[in-house]
């Protein structure tokens, strides 16, 4: 769901689940979403996690 969003307002989702962050072997996280270049805060990010 969260891509389909993403993608509809032209930021890009990455699904990050598997792969581990910069705290070594932590997995924490399932998307992440880096806004697009219209949006004031350009190539920012924001992690999401399933609960």
């Amino acid at each position: 769901m969260l891509r389909d969003l993403s993608q509809k307002a032209g930021d890009l989702a990455t699904t990050t689940g598997n792969s581990t962050g910069r705290t070594r072997n932590c997995k924490v996280g399932d998307v992440v979403i880096e806004l697009g270049p219209e949006h004031v805060a350009a190539g920012r990010s924001q992690g999401f996690r399933r609960l």
